[in-house]
Parts: structure tokens; C-alpha cells; sequence
């Protein structure tokens, strides 16, 4: 008998849970920082009239989703808030990137010329370089972009 206790959660499980709640903390913090950044006052000085009126719908639907943070976030003066919310979204990039390699299309007159250390991978006929998750989350950490 061991003297370690044991879960029974398996890591299939683990893996599932984790993609489940990065996925939500990815799409919460995501619509926080972009109501933080959104400017639809410089936009009316734009006379991006159609922009704003879809901008301020957006704000108006990410408020009515998360009411709390966005209070928090309005009323803070120290920008402490949105430090936080732009924190968290750049953790959970960082960890979707980490748990999975993935492939990036090879586009013409873009990206042809590939490193003669790059494995190209065809399906369907187009051609795929395979990228390491674990390497790209630390070279694009943090990734804020909204």
C-alpha cells in the first residue's frame, strides 16, 4: 500500500477540465479587456458612426454577461482591474498554447521559404508547418491582442 493518496480523476479528464475552464477564463477576460480598451468616443470624433453604434452593442452585451467585473472595472481609478483582467487573459493564451502543438498553413508569396529544420506536413494537398505549443506560448507571451 502506497502512502500517496490517489485521485480518481483521470487525465483525460484533467485534460477536459482544463480546456473547459481555460476556454471560459479565455472568453471572460478577453471581453473585459476589449470593453477596457474600446474607444467608441474616438471613434465619433472618426465619424465611424456604423462602427460605434456595433461597438456600443458590444459593450452593452459583454456588461449584461459579466455585470460584477465590469463595475469593478468602470469604478476602479487605479487601473488595478484591468491589470488583473489583462493578466489572466495573457495566462490562459499562454496555457491554451502550451497543452498543444498545432500547424500553421504555408501560404503563397507569405511564408514559403521554410527553415530547412521545419518538418512540412501536406493534408488535403495544402502544406502545414508543425509548430511546437510549449515554445510558441513562451515566444508569444503575453499575448494581449484584442
Amino acid at each position: 500500500m502506497t502512502d500517496n493518496p490517489h485521485t480518481r480523476t483521470t487525465a483525460e479528464e484533467k485534460s477536459k477540465r482544463l480546456d473547459m475552464i481555460n476556454g471560459e477564463f479565455m472568453s471572460k477576460y478577453l471581453d473585459l479587456v476589449w470593453f477596457a480598451r474600446s474607444n467608441p468616443e474616438r471613434l465619433i470624433e472618426e465619424e465611424k458612426y456604423e462602427t460605434v453604434q456595433s461597438v456600443l452593442k458590444s459593450l452593452q452585451e459583454i456588461a449584461d454577461r459579466h455585470p460584477k467585473e465590469v463595475s469593478e472595472l468602470i469604478e476602479d481609478e487605479t487601473s488595478w482591474q484591468h491589470g488583473f483582467n489583462s493578466g489572466v487573459l495573457a495566462y490562459a493564451r499562454f496555457i491554451s498554447s502550451y497543452v498543444e502543438d498545432g500547424l500553421w498553413e504555408v501560404e503563397k508569396g507569405i511564408n514559403e521559404d521554410i527553415a530547412e529544420n521545419e518538418k512540412v506536413i501536406i493534408i488535403n494537398g495544402k502544406k502545414y508547418i508543425e509548430f511546437d505549443g510549449r515554445q510558441d506560448a513562451f515566444d508569444s507571451f503575453p499575448e494581449l491582442d484584442t
